[in-house]
């Protein structure tokens, strides 16, 4: 249970809660134009190697 509105876009996507402001601003982007979640994280975890995001 989250105590705010999820974006409907990122509904369900358990990461989003785990990310930081900037991540999740990238994470939109990434969204709108159509990348794979897979391609998404990979590139979040090339910007950020402490990041432990998975799917």
């Amino acid at each position: 249970m989250h105590n705010h509105e999820l974006n409907k876009e990122l509904e369900g996507h358990l990461m989003v809660g785990l990310l930081k402001p900037q991540e999740k601003e990238f994470l939109d982007e990434m969204t709108r134009n159509l990348i794979a979640p897979r391609n998404i994280i990979s590139t979040l975890k090339d910007r950020d190697p402490n990041n432990k995001t998975s799917a």
